[in-house]
């Protein structure tokens, strides 16, 4: 229960420091360039591969948790400085 209590706190405050962001549902147009269309077009081809290829998606899971760790690290970088732990 107060686990519960501490979640809906720590989500109230990321609540309150981004809720002033602006909704959005589609990715911007630039000129002619629409990206939105181009990256759902280029997951569906990922998606498709991955179907026929099966160990594609395996690298590819690899792929985002390295550099979803290296961007916790970066993170981790920023907020601490000097203090942060170093991994080669």
């Amino acid at each position: 229960m107060i686990i519960q209590l501490l979640i809906r706190i720590l989500l109230g405050a990321v609540e309150i420091i981004f809720g002033w962001f602006p909704d959005f549902t589609k990715l911007p147009t630039f000129g002619s360039v629409n990206l939105d269309t181009y990256f759902a077009t280029g997951v569906g081809y990922f998606h498709y591969l991955a179907q026929i290829f099966p160990p594609l998606s395996t690298v590819a899971t690899a792929a985002v948790i390295y550099l979803g760790f290296k961007g916790i690290m970066l993170i981790v970088k920023v907020v601490l400085g000097s203090r942060a732990p170093s991994v080669q």
